[in-house]
């Protein structure tokens, strides 16, 4: 029997299971691959549309972040607009080339700002920033009454992806604009700050420095800031770089005590336990990765009430005015510092309409304190001339002539005039036998500087009076210099206002009660819907500071830097006349030095002197020129030229803010002190045992372009009053005078992400 062959192999052999084994493996593979293939895609598809959706809500908070800066520009130099689209102050998109290198279809995108709202707290036309709110702990304008405006803005951006359809974000930011008015400080200054203080001497009230805060008070003293303390720069306990004065130089050294208020009011401070001073140097000298030490440690040990540029404390401007910046060593006698600021207190001067900067400059004409006023003096030095307009800051062409009352002027021109009389011995023979001879010089100010002329005369007998007096104007030994003196007399400008407002009576400076009548009390032409509550006083040819530069141009008239203006018979309240046109209250500006004569605006009655609290009646008033010195009600000129740091008559109050000017510590290199802010207004005479009351508030918002002499103890032109200072709660409570003017800030209160129709419903409410 033949054998058969093996059949071939088969799947139901032992090699075929392996086959079906291999087959079938490898279509799982195939089919697991496939799926991981798809499922890869898909992802890379998912999170290439998540990175497209990502840039598109980037470019849509980018483009609501480029319309608030646009905003904030427009508040900073005008003070009203519309941004509806299609305007010539509607937001306008970034250029193209922003987007480069991205995905952003840039035909799609929309930018659009809504109406401009007034936000008030109720019962005021002003918003109070709560300090109790837990969202207002860090805000710098904590606890103040400001003007706030809040504007919404919605963006739209779209990007557009390789494949499918376009993605498209929307969102909506709230902006809120404050606009501070400075005054709402007890101290503001527009440059550093340097306080350093003898004797004890406390703060009440907010302090804000665009710059550096520089306190260092006297040994054993205590420098006591009772509420919030920010500054743009940083906190030293040591005095300003350049400082060779006397102060200057024992900064480090003295181991009076400093302290800040903490989150229960109570005094912490500077120093630590162990005696190290916790400024923004940490007590471990000018190191810049410091500064965010001293950020934290701050922040834990005041709560809020002591901010830096450490804490993102940004400048505060007015409206239409730039920053400031100081040039510390000007070339060639060039002073190239930035000092817009003194732009407000300077006569008007319209641009004309071919001026490339004419829409800024027209906007700064507007916030002047000049163009706002409801009576201008004008006074030519050179002539003696003294004449009164008003303003209107709108059309210019709408300016008026007044004439003066007829009964006492409201403002007069006194040259100054220092006469010296000496006599020779009685003559023997000759000619003038038995007469004196008599030798008179007269000095007075002119353009090229001081100039003398002499005269003699042979008499019987000698004059009653000999020596050297001040016949005119005054002398000051501050400035080294005679004063050609304009006097506003407030009895005077009383009586006017009251004759304008149809009152029959006045209370005069010496508490007296006096008729008013108009034939001669009035001023000529003026009506209440002229009346702003602001008199300005220029002198003409006084130096201009261009608005857009900051640079200062020398005065066209040089005798302009010998006036001052004086104010006198300022005790009792300021007339105050509420119309159309004005608020409560009084301002005093002028581009001039001012001297307060006496009390100002208060009774001067010793048993209710008061740093803060206001009198009986009292509104609010402010003094605002080139600098600000304080005269004793019995200072006497005719012996200014002769007698130096003369003794003070008495006391004295003044309720008003002083917005003045100051010049720099170690300007032009020369190592003085500005004086720091307790010298910020001047004196001339001897206060020992004399004090003085400020009630209101002190503003240093530029340097000063007339009274440029520094301060300089050296030469003994005073001795310092009792310093009772402090911050005037009429401003506390939103209570300002005239013409104050805010400085600008700016926070983002909300910021959301809106659906598609969202997004049309606020859009269509903004009902352009």
């Amino acid at each position: 029997m033949s054998s058969r062959p093996p059949p071939p192999p088969g799947p139901s052999g032992p090699r075929g299971s392996t086959l079906v084994g291999v087959v079938l493996f490898t279509s799982v593979m195939v089919v697991m691959i496939a799926s991981i293939l798809s499922w890869s895609i898909t992802e890379r598809r998912l999170n290439g549309r998540n990175a497209l959706r990502l840039e598109s809500r980037n470019a849509a908070e980018a483009l609501a972040e480029y319309g608030f800066s646009q905003i904030r520009q427009k508040f900073e130099t005008r003070s009203s607009f519309s941004l509806k689209p299609g305007g010539a102050d509607a937001l306008r998109l970034p250029p193209a080339a922003f987007w480069s290198g991205g995905n952003v279809d840039t035909s799609a995108h929309e930018l659009i700002g809504g109406t401009i709202e007034t936000v008030t707290t109720p019962g005021s036309s002003l918003y109070y920033i709560d300090p109790a709110d837990p969202n207002n702990e860090f805000d710098p304008l904590k606890g103040k009454w400001v003007f706030r405006r809040d504007v919404a803005v919605i963006a739209r951006a779209t990007v557009q992806p390789d494949q499918g359809p376009p993605i498209t974000s929307h969102v909506t930011e709230r902006i809120s604009v404050r606009g501070a008015p400075l005054f709402a400080h007890a101290i503001f200054y527009n440059m550093d700050l340097e306080i350093f203080p003898g004797p004890n001497m406390t703060i009440s009230g907010p302090v804000h420095t665009n710059g550096n805060l520089h306190v260092y008070p006297g040994n054993g003293s205590t420098l006591a800031f009772k509420e919030q303390v920010t500054a743009t720069g940083h906190i030293f306990h040591d005095q300003k770089g350049g400082d060779a004065s006397s102060d200057g130089a024992s900064a480090r050294s003295r181991t009076g005590n400093v302290t800040f208020a903490n989150k229960t009011a109570s005094a912490t401070s500077l120093k630590n336990a162990n005696g190290i001073w916790k400024d923004s140097t940490e007590g471990r000298g000018a190191t810049a990765d410091l500064w965010n030490e001293f950020r934290a440690y701050a922040s834990q040990t005041w709560s809020g009430n002591v901010q830096t540029s450490a804490h993102g404390v940004a400048n505060y401007t007015p409206v239409a005015i730039g920053k400031y910046l100081e040039d510390a060593t000007p070339y060639n006698g060039i002073d190239n510092s930035t000092n817009a600021g003194r732009s407000l207190i300077e006569g008007s001067n319209y641009p004309f309409p071919t001026d490339p900067d004419y829409q800024h400059k027209m906007e700064v004409e507007q916030q002047k304190y000049a163009n706002n006023a409801g009576l201008y003096v004008t006074v030519d030095a050179s002539t003696g001339s003294v004449t009164l307009s008003s303003r209107d800051k709108d059309d210019p062409s709408k300016n008026k002539a007044l004439t003066m009352p007829a009964g006492t002027p409201i403002a007069s021109f006194a040259p100054y005039q220092a006469t010296s009389t000496s006599v020779g011995p009685k003559i023997t023979s000759g000619t003038y036998k038995n007469k004196y001879k008599v030798t008179t010089t007269v000095t007075t100010n002119t353009a090229s500087g001081p100039s003398t002329t002499s005269s003699v005369e042979y008499r019987s007998s000698p004059p009653a009076e000999t020596g050297t007096t001040v016949s005119s104007g005054m002398y000051d030994q501050h400035r080294e210099k005679g004063i050609d003196l304009v006097e506003l007399d407030m009895d005077a400008l009383r009586k006017a206002v009251a004759a304008m407002a149809g009152e029959s009576t006045v209370t005069k400076s010496n508490g007296t009660t006096a008729s008013v009548t108009p034939a001669t009390d009035a001023i000529g032409s003026l009506t209440p819907d002229d009346w702003t509550g602001i008199v300005y006083v220029e002198v003409k040819g006084a130096p201009m500071t261009d608005p857009i530069t900051g640079t200062t141009t020398a005065a066209t008239n040089p005798v302009t830097l010998n006036s001052g203006v004086r104010i006198i018979n300022g005790a009792q309240r300021v007339p105050s006349f509420v119309g159309t046109n004005s608020s409560e209250g009084l301002t005093i500006a002028t581009n001039a030095p001012v001297y307060v004569k006496g009390h100002f605006n208060a009774d001067g009655n010793a048993a209710s002197n008061s740093a803060t609290t206001p009198e009986s009646g009292e509104t609010p008033a402010a003094i605002v020129g080139d600098a600000v010195t304080i005269l004793s009600s019995g200072f006497v000129d005719k012996d200014s030229l002769t007698r130096k740091n003369p003794g003070a008559s008495g006391n004295v109050e003044i309720s008003a803010a002083l917005l003045t000017g100051l010049t720099p510590t170690n300007k032009g290199g020369s190592g003085k002190s500005s004086g720091g802010a307790h010298n910020l207004p001047r004196f001339l005479e001897d206060w020992t045992n004399k004090a003085t009351y400020i009630r209101g508030s002190l503003v240093a918002l530029f340097e000063s372009r007339i009274f440029t002499e520094p301060y300089d103890t050296n030469k003994g032109y005073y001795s310092p009053p009792t310093r009772n200072w402090g911050f005037n709660s009429m401003f506390r409570e939103g209570r300002y005078p005239p013409g104050t003017p805010r400085v600008m800030s700016y926070r983002r209160v909300d910021f959301t992400d809106l659906t598609a129709s969202d997004y049309q419903t606020v859009k269509a409410a903004f009902a352009w």
